[in-house]
């Protein structure tokens, strides 16, 4: 499906300069002076469906052209950036926006970390929480002395006790 709206916008210059949004205009049209400009950010914000992590406005493929094409007309009409920007979404997916942080749940990327992080908290809790039981020192040994002398051997008897 998504390559054949590609193949369209590629091959048909008549259907890159209409504008397909059907909801209506929710903001104000960009004044002429300012519409260059304002298709520009947008573009920045959009991939080339066909380029590999290139933008709209960066890209000159017949696809990106129509894009553009897209969003000029669309800030003329009064169109919101995100309603433009929910318009190539629904058409391309979510891989044609650059920046992940504005669409999607980016919260699922933090959902391992945030288990690790409970984890080792609950470790943690755990080794506080367990019975602390004192270890003995390990009983010293009678010193053997080579020589057995009689009055050495009484003297450390006499320090062990």
């Amino acid at each position: 499906m998504t390559w054949m709206l590609l193949a369209v916008l590629a091959l048909s210059p008549t259907a890159q300069a209409e504008v397909p949004l059907t909801d209506p205009p929710m903001c104000e049209a960009v004044p002429d002076h300012l519409l260059d400009e304002a298709t520009d950010d947008l573009g920045r914000e959009l991939a080339c469906p066909i380029c590999a992590g290139q933008s709209v406005s960066g890209s000159q493929t017949p696809v990106a052209l129509g894009m553009k094409a897209i969003i000029r007309e669309a800030l003329a009409m009064g169109y919101c950036p995100e309603q433009i920007s929910d318009y190539f979404v629904l058409v391309y997916g979510d891989d044609v926006v650059l920046d992940p942080s504005k669409r999607g749940n980016s919260a699922l990327v933090w959902l391992p970390l945030l288990g690790v992080l409970v984890g080792f908290v609950g470790a943690g809790i755990w080794w506080v929480r367990q019975p602390k039981t004192p270890v003995d020192p390990p009983e010293a040994e009678p010193e053997t002395v080579d020589n057995e002398d009689p009055y050495q051997a009484q003297v450390l008897r006499e320090l062990d006790e």
